[in-house]
């Protein structure tokens, strides 16, 4: 309780300096690719999470924060990096809607997404997905999944981590022995 207390004040001062300073919203006239970092990570949750509870946003969240300690990459090249995220993918429909999204959605869910954004940006939660970096909805099982680790299972999402190396060497071994167990 006193760590979502913390959280919440954290978060009201943050946006607070944020509206003050006109910083919430993504820049008129600006592609996505020159918004500033923190507005693209916003925009990437909104795009992906927006329909869920604000503790999935912060799974997401943590996932893209994952992937930038991982492979040691600023926020937007690991969001904008061509077929990871499929909101900013050139064919998806999303895509326009990130430059604008008041016209689609309410103020309180860019909010959410916002504050999310915030707080994993910053450091101020820890990782809720156990490590995941990756993530997927629905029922079917991307082919890139098949060989991951579930860390974490919520309403709309299954996050994932890659499995370790020994784990994968001692997999191939069996499976080239026979055994599938």
């Amino acid at each position: 309780m006193v760590k979502k207390l913390i959280v919440i004040a954290h978060t009201i001062l943050i946006l607070t300096m944020l509206e003050i300073k006109g910083f919430i919203l993504p820049k008129k006239g600006l592609e996505i690719e020159k918004q500033h970092p923190l507005i693209i990570f916003t925009m990437c949750i909104w795009g992906e999470a927006r329909g869920c509870s604000f503790w999935e946003q912060v799974d997401v969240a943590n996932v893209i924060r994952n992937r930038v300690k991982k492979m040691k990459k600023s926020y937007p090249d690991v969001i904008l990096q061509r077929k990871q995220f499929s909101c900013f993918n050139k064919s998806d429909p999303n895509r326009e809607k990130l430059l604008t999204p008041l016209k689609y959605d309410s103020w309180k869910i860019w909010i959410s997404c916002f504050c999310a954004a915030e707080l994993i940006y910053n450091n101020i939660i820890p990782d809720s997905t156990y490590g995941a970096t990756h993530y997927y909805s629905g029922e079917r099982v991307p082919y890139w999944a098949k060989e991951m680790v579930v860390t974490k299972e919520t309403k709309h999402f299954k996050f994932l981590k890659e499995r370790d190396k020994e784990y994968m060497y001692r997999f191939k071994k069996r499976v080239k022995n026979g055994k599938n167990n």
